[in-house]
């Protein structure tokens, strides 16, 4: 990368006789270079980050209304004797929030501590 790629860019083609001095150079860039890459792995620790960018509101609030819906139609009782049928064996939200409060956070939780394991 650094040859073909980057030293390229930043140099002109040819011998300028000063090889201590470009080797020194070159030295400091690629130092440079390495600890820019490897404040990647600062931002990558940062739990609270992670956590934010695992984060989809709208993704976790379909989720949510998914879960209810399915509670909804799952929890009914089936009585062959009335049509019209609006007991539940229980409140389909009840679901939704055990998602919302429980199973989405937690979830994110073990994704934040794979990934920072993984760092490790």
């Amino acid at each position: 990368m650094y040859l073909h790629e980057l030293l390229p860019l930043l140099a002109t083609s040819g011998d300028d006789g000063n090889y201590a001095q470009t080797e020194t150079s070159d030295l400091s860039l690629l130092q440079a270079i390495s600890r820019r890459i490897h404040y990647g792995k600062f931002v990558a620790e940062d739990r609270e980050g992670l956590m934010k960018l695992s984060t989809f509101t709208s993704i976790e609030e379909a989720v949510r209304k998914r879960v209810e819906k399915k509670a909804t139609v799952l929890g009914q009782e089936v009585c062959l004797d009335t049509e019209d049928n609006e007991e539940r064996k229980s409140d389909p939200s009840v679901a939704s929030r055990l998602y919302k409060n429980s199973v989405i956070p937690l979830t994110k939780e073990l994704q934040v501590e794979y990934l920072l394991r993984r760092l490790g």
